[in-house]
């Protein structure tokens, strides 16, 4: 009498915590639902309203602008940070 073996089950489980199996072969889903657009969200806001507080203590840029930035985040105009520190070079916002 033989049952099911787990050992094939166990080998994958051990290639998944190493970060195996991830490929986009491997995926059935969207992208939203593995990492959820909310959770991607809250990162990358959270990243930039970080990046906007330093420089405002470190009087890198005037409060007028701090302001404008962070509604600009707030309402989804920034990509990234990288975006952010490109759009403020373009338009000349750091004091010297």
């Amino acid at each position: 009498k033989s049952g099911v073996s787990g050992g094939r089950s166990r080998k994958t489980a051990g290639q998944k915590s190493k970060g195996r199996r991830q490929g986009h072969g491997s995926r059935s889903g969207k992208a939203g639902s593995r990492l959820g657009r909310k959770e991607s969200w809250i990162a990358r806001i959270r990243a930039q309203r970080e990046f906007l507080k330093g420089l405002r203590e470190r009087k890198t840029i005037s409060d007028a602008d701090y302001k404008t930035l962070y509604r600009k985040s707030g309402g989804g105009f920034f990509r990234s940070v990288r975006h952010m520190k490109l759009f403020i070079g373009e338009h000349r916002m750091v004091k010297k």
